[in-house]
């Protein structure tokens, strides 16, 4: 079984941007299992320009 993802984000406007259109994905059959979120990647965190 397939699932679809699309990743867009929203503005303070209500403005809605795609970032990644919309794709097939495949779930895993067992979830990795951790009481860790994983890293942030924004710019924020990473120290890019904003």
């Amino acid at each position: 079984m397939t699932m679809t993802i699309k990743v867009y984000e929203v503005d303070s406007e209500g403005r809605a941007r795609v970032l990644r259109p919309k794709v097939d994905v495949i779930p895993l059959e067992e979830p990795e299992f951790s009481n860790e979120f994983a890293a942030c990647e924004c710019r924020l965190c990473t120290g890019g320009d904003s």
